[in-house]
């Protein structure tokens, strides 16, 4: 990994590098070393990469797989690419998404609040439907593709996160059950529904605020009743105290 990198900064760096580049170039390779030491575990136990930047789209190229249709009616195209796909003899698919942030967030943690309680439910709300919809995309490809249906189990969608610091450089993968996965997709399918219809009430838990880009739209950090000529008025006028 350390030489095809020299290679990729010889070829797309053909001048002297600056301080900054080299220290970029540095960390990088920093990652790819811990990413080579964890690479070298999961082969051992069995995984193998049968398929990486699995592409779904409404419109196909070459190399592209249809994108199947979520929510009511007709629905709207899912549309994505999935990173990286495992098999392993025994354990089946698994479907892997690159992360490089500075803080090493789990799977389960970025995807869903709370916890789950004593009484084994999840208490909290979804806060990213990412990886049960990759679920959803890889149930949509025939079995002729990779000799068989993708089933993934839920605990077979994660990150792979490539921190900065090797502590923090690690596979991690959701810890949802299947019923819970499906309450996420039907929630990314009842957000379809309000779309098609027209609805783009916000979340009572979310408020909108006056920087929202799309504030204007729900009349938020608009003045009612003010005069639109007034501050053409003022222009006019000179505006102001000088």
């Amino acid at each position: 990994l350390s030489h095809h990198l020299d290679r990729l900064v010889a070829a797309n760096f053909p001048n002297s590098l600056g301080a900054a580049t080299r220290v970029q170039i540095e960390l990088v390779r920093r990652r790819l070393r811990r990413f080579a030491a964890i690479q070298a575990v999961e082969a051992s136990e069995g995984w193998r990469v049968v398929g990486v930047e699995l592409a779904f789209s409404d419109t196909p190229k070459p190399g592209e797989f249809p994108a199947p249709r979520i929510g009511p009616g007709a629905g709207l195209h899912l549309v994505g690419r999935i990173d990286r796909l495992d098999r392993h003899p025994e354990r089946g698919f698994r479907a892997l998404d690159y992360k490089t942030g500075h803080k090493a967030e789990t799977a389960t943690k970025a995807h869903r609040k709370g916890r789950r309680q004593k009484s084994g439910e999840w208490k909290g709300d979804w806060c990213d439907l990412q990886l049960p919809l990759y679920r959803t995309l890889l149930a949509s490809l025939p079995a002729s593709v990779f000799g068989a249906r993708v089933e993934v189990a839920p605990n077979h969608l994660g990150f792979i996160t490539l921190a900065p610091h090797d502590e923090g450089s690690a596979i991690s993968t959701l810890e949802f059950h299947a019923h819970e996965l499906d309450e996420a997709v039907a929630r990314a399918e009842t957000i379809v529904g309000q779309i098609l219809d027209g609805d783009f009430t916000p979340a009572a838990r979310v408020p909108v605020g006056d920087s929202d880009a799309l504030a204007p739209i729900w009349g938020v950090a608009m003045r009612l009743g003010a005069d639109p000529d007034a501050d053409s008025d003022a222009d006019s006028n000179g505006g102001g105290d000088e």
